[in-house]
């Protein structure tokens, strides 16, 4: 009750998990620490104390969700490669190509799909960080499948062609211009390089 007898009115409610702050759902701001520790130490030394205190939580809130550190960094990359979304339908292969390496490219280059690498390449990481990576490079070529059954229905793919050797060709060029050449992704190399893709595609194997 205040001096003026009227009654005082109640404080915002705060989440358990965050450090005065306002009530919000917290697994995709832990999800983004997660991986910028991970871009910055890698899956050795991430530190689950670190990614609390860069979400603003408490890290009892962490634990609550992820038990250990293998199961934060998986759900983490989960996240991530979701958010990549699927490749769009513009009526034409280059362009429906354009779709899937231009976000990828640009995706590598941020501290996100640095992380992605790290854990990538990283040797002797838990086995459940090893399973999500090697299920996801293995599906590499199925959000394609669609982009393909277009292109072929529209003749712009060759009998012969893959859509694991356009994946292949996708990563790798996002690759090499990123992590390679440091080099910008801009609409004019996004451009150039599916419009090579599509040529090939087209032409099938050895140019038959």
């Amino acid at each position: 009750m205040s001096a003026t007898g009227s009654t005082p009115e109640p404080r915002p409610a705060r989440s358990p998990g965050r450090v005065g702050r306002p009530a919000v759902p917290i697994d995709g701001v832990v999800l983004a620490a997660t991986l910028e520790e991970l871009a910055v130490s890698g899956p050795h030394a991430l530190s689950v104390d670190r990614v609390a205190r860069r979400a603003g939580v408490h890290r009892t809130s962490v634990y609550r969700r992820w038990p250990d550190r293998g199961s934060l960094v998986v759900a983490a990359l989960e996240h991530q490669l979701d958010a990549l979304g699927a490749p769009a339908d513009t009526g034409r292969l280059r362009t429906d190509l354009a779709s899937v390496l231009g976000p990828l490219a640009r995706h590598l280059a941020t501290p996100g799909g640095r992380a992605l690498l790290l854990v990538a390449l990283a040797d002797g990481v838990s086995h459940e960080v090893e399973a999500v990576v090697a299920r996801r490079l293995a599906a590499t070529e199925q959000p394609l499948d669609a982009l393909v059954r277009r292109a072929r229905d529209r003749g712009e793919w060759g009998p012969g062609v893959t859509a694991a050797e356009v994946a292949d060709a996708l990563v790798g060029a996002a690759l090499h211009r990123v992590v390679m050449l440091r080099r910008p992704v801009t609409d004019e190399w996004v451009d150039a390089v599916c419009g090579l893709l599509a040529r090939g595609a087209a032409a099938g194997p050895a140019g038959g």
